[in-house]
């Protein structure tokens, strides 16, 4: 069991930021292809491929009919670049701690963002949410 864990989480650890590796293709021109590390994911002796269209799906399904869903970011994460833009057509929030990061939980919101967090969390699981998040 212990070679077993231990190489269960090297594998995990491959899926870290400092694990992408960029490669340079020589082409008539170069380009630079950035591939992060998430094979540990795919069955041996398989490659992962991409498919834009499953993102795409998700995104469309996501801006025009998922309901019930909070979206948080923190204002200086590098991953809120990219963060969803609701189209208002669902229910669902998106909320942004500003000075936060990629750690922002819903207890560090504070008074009125915090308060429409918590009052979608009560309306929307029909049960009394404890305001005293610590």
């Amino acid at each position: 069991m212990g070679s077993s864990r231990s190489s269960f989480w090297r594998k995990r650890s491959n899926c870290s930021p400092s694990s992408t590796s960029i490669r340079l293709e020589r082409s008539s021109t170069y380009k630079i292809r950035a591939e992060a590390a998430f094979e540990y994911c795919a069955p041996e002796g398989t490659e992962p491929v991409f498919d834009p269209e499953a993102m795409q799906d998700i995104h469309q399904w996501i801006t025009t009919e998922a309901s019930n869903m909070i979206f948080i970011y923190g204002e200086v994460d590098p991953w809120s670049t990219s963060a969803l833009q609701l189209t208002g057509r669902t229910n669902s929030l998106k909320m942004v701690k500003r000075g936060s990061n990629h750690t922002t939980r819903i207890k560090e919101f504070e008074g009125e963002e915090k308060d429409q967090i918590l009052d979608a969390l009560q309306e929307w699981l029909d049960v009394e949410v404890e305001r005293d998040l610590k």
